[in-house]
């Protein structure tokens, strides 16, 4: 598998902590509307994050079938054959 260019999972781990740093303070005054659009652009920032992170898995997870080798149809009918005798 291709190593991403970007680590989403430590992009997400920083992210999700400014978030909760800010969300305390955010919590103290609820009428700071400037914090509370930093915060809402965090959790759009998360979301982007959450995406590649499942995009990347199931990236992985194509890759991973593909490098599996499927029987052959001769395989399958040497299997099939054996087991009726």
């Amino acid at each position: 598998m291709a190593t991403p260019l970007i680590d989403w999972r430590s992009v997400r781990e920083k992210l999700a902590a400014q978030r909760k740093q800010m969300f305390g303070t955010w919590l103290q005054n609820p009428s700071d509307l400037q914090l509370a659009l930093e915060i809402r652009r965090l959790d759009d920032e998360l979301e982007i994050c959450n995406e590649h992170l499942v995009r990347d898995q199931e990236r992985a997870a194509r890759e991973e079938k593909r490098s599996r080798p499927e029987l052959g149809q001769s395989a399958k009918r040497a299997a099939a054959s054996f087991q009726t005798k």
